[in-house]
């Protein structure tokens, strides 16, 4: 198991020991790193898979634009961060992976993938996403993942 709210609170106290901050300060800057050591992992895992399928640009320009307009927009959480890693993996990877056969011009093919991110994230914070992603949840918990 990752335990990113544990490595989190440690990096935060570490940032903080010679500073005079108040818990709920020291609460923020823990629940951003905890944030960001999430996505990174998710970033990291994601695209090493995706560099050996020879998919790499497409998810990650895929990733990007869903995250910067996840970041306005909200969304479903998974229920555990594994399960998230799981679905974020499947979902992008997934959906990068028909580009690499496709023969149009690589700008066409950056955009697209921009624009599946995109339409991804506008899917998964609407009402038909909510019920996928605690679906595939909970399909994910029957298989022990």
């Amino acid at each position: 198991m990752l335990g990113l709210e544990e490595t989190a609170h440690r990096l935060a106290n570490y940032l903080t020991r010679d500073v005079q901050i108040d818990t709920r300060q020291k609460a923020r800057i823990e629940y951003g790193l905890s944030l960001s050591l999430g996505v990174a992992i998710e970033l990291v895992f994601t695209l090493g898979v995706a560099v050996l399928l020879g998919t790499a640009l497409y998810t990650f320009l895929m990733m990007l634009s869903s995250l910067l307009l996840r970041v306005f927009i909200g969304g479903t959480h998974c229920s555990s961060y594994r399960r998230c890693l799981v679905f974020t993996m499947v979902i992008f990877i997934g959906l990068s992976i028909p580009a690499k056969f496709l023969s149009f011009p690589k700008g066409y093919l950056y955009l697209a993938a921009v624009l599946t991110g995109i339409v991804i994230q506008g899917i998964l914070a609407s009402p038909v996403g909510k019920r996928v992603v605690l679906a595939s949840d909970r399909l994910m918990q029957k298989a022990g993942i």
